[in-house]
């Protein structure tokens, strides 16, 4: 009895271990009526040179005229049906009047680290905080969501302020998603070029007026001063000079003219004066200059310095 009970025991040990097996059910419904797409989360991007780090959100910098500043909005987009569901994606920009500017058609993304790097731009920029970060990665990790983006131009010529971004999606059976809206904000700048390094005046005699004309063509070194607001804000002007010294005898000359856009200013030197404009954006305007030498003046060559400098109008343009 003892060896048949040790042979049983043995062939007890020696059995090969049962595999676990689990049985799950599984249902899907098809209702015969969509579900449409969800935008789980949008933001909006512009290059670092153009974009005021020092607080969350957009706030941007444009380029001064003729350049342009490229933004890009960006989408994770749901379906209840699936991602294959989801055909296209919007985004529609509104300036501040609430006009639209541009409707932007969005392209989904496939790219890992181009998708990576979009999300951690949007956190970096205080557009998504963590929790939304670490849910929109787990989405598009597992196949629930995925990234649409596309890019526009803003012009300065354009207002500044706040612009509305409203972003939805459409399935294949066209219904369209609840909008996902937010906004960043254009600042308002005034940005001051000029076609001329020097006003000569030529030839002037004493007592009598000498004019140096300017005109509307923005062209270097013509000899026909232009100025040119290259921001998106009407802008205003000031001007002021210092004497005009005599290389010879020492002698100077200190009472001036300006004249922009039929407002003439008298001026002496050292005094700033103000040219109310309003210089309208991405418009070159011509302006005018003159000198006047005193009786007693001797001959001799005249030079000094000019300084123009730029600031926002209050007077609104037409």
């Amino acid at each position: 009895m003892l060896g048949l009970v040790i042979v049983l025991v043995l062939s007890a040990v020696g059995l090969p271990a049962m595999a676990q097996t689990e049985v799950v059910d599984t249902s899907a419904t098809i209702t015969g009526a969509g579900a449409p797409p969800v935008i789980e989360a949008k933001w909006e991007s512009v290059a670092a040179a153009n974009e005021d780090s020092s607080q969350p959100g957009i706030q941007i910098y444009p380029n001064p005229a003729p350049d342009t500043t490229e933004i890009c909005v960006y989408a994770v987009v749901s379906d209840p049906h699936g991602i294959a569901d989801i055909t296209a994606a919007y985004g529609d920009v509104y300036h501040p009047d609430g006009s639209l500017k541009v409707q932007v058609h969005l392209a989904m993304e496939t790219d890992a680290a181009v998708i990576q790097s979009a999300i951690n731009y949007a956190y970096a920029t205080g557009q998504i905080d963590a929790a939304t970060m670490d849910n929109l990665e787990y989405l598009i990790e597992k196949h629930l969501a995925t990234l649409w983006w596309g890019c526009f131009l803003y012009e300065v010529h354009q207002p500044a302020g706040t612009y509305t971004v409203n972003a939805w999606a459409v399935d294949q059976s066209g219904g369209q998603s609840q909008p996902l809206i937010n906004e960043f904000e254009m600042y308002s700048i005034v940005v001051l070029d000029i076609d001329f390094a020097a006003v000569n005046y030529g030839a002037i005699l004493p007592t009598s007026d000498k004019w140096v004309g300017g005109d509307d063509t923005f062209s270097q070194g013509d000899g026909r001063p232009t100025v040119w607001n290259r921001g998106n804000d009407p802008a205003k002007l000031y001007v002021n000079s210092t004497q005009m010294t005599g290389a010879t005898y020492h002698k100077v000359i200190e009472q001036f003219d300006v004249e922009l856009k039929g407002q003439q200013e008298v001026y002496f030197a050292g005094q700033q004066v103000e040219l109310a404009g309003p210089l309208c954006p991405c418009t070159p305007i011509q302006i005018d200059f003159s000198v006047h030498a005193p009786a007693g003046t001797p001959a001799d060559t005249y030079t000094g310095q000019m300084t123009i400098q730029i600031a926002h109008s209050d007077l609104p343009c037409p």
